[in-house]
């Protein structure tokens, strides 16, 4: 739908991040998620998907789920979730349906019917850590990201 929009907003004096469906038509705006990471991206079959994050324990990082968001019901339904121990996680997804994550200097990979996401590729050995962006070409041929210097 064309007067559709998902956006990621920004919460205001240490409120979480939400997931919000707008219609330009109206000019308004409702919550799908909140508590969200950064990184939302179309999905195949028309979704977006999305971190989503859940309480821990005092002391330790949420738990991660990439979730699901139906623009046109707005439903949402978790995905997979992220290995544990992640702060926060970056994704991508190919033209053919893999899903690419980032959590710190690991990709992991994961297909619609995998019980859970499996690891790709290190980047330690390149020197980056920390990987803060990710993108996949249209074509699915290259992979950008994004990682402070070592």
């Amino acid at each position: 739908d064309p007067s559709t929009l998902v956006l990621f907003v920004l919460g205001n004096q240490g409120q979480p991040a939400t997931l919000q469906v707008a219609d330009t038509r109206t000019g308004r705006a409702e919550i799908a998620a909140t508590g969200i990471g950064r990184s939302i991206q179309r999905a195949p079959r028309g979704g977006v998907s999305y971190v989503a994050r859940s309480a821990a324990a005092d002391g330790q990082p949420p738990f991660l789920t990439i979730s699901e968001l139906d623009p046109a019901t707005r439903q949402t339904r978790a995905l997979v979730r992220v290995p544990a121990g992640a702060g926060e996680a970056e994704t991508a997804w190919t033209p053919d349906g893999l899903l690419l994550a980032t959590v710190g200097g690991q990709l992991f990979s994961w297909r619609r019917g995998d019980p859970e996401m499996s690891a790709v590729a290190g980047f330690e050995r390149l020197g980056l850590r920390s990987v803060t962006r990710l993108a996949i070409s249209p074509k699915g041929d290259r992979m950008a990201l994004v990682a402070p210097r070592p």
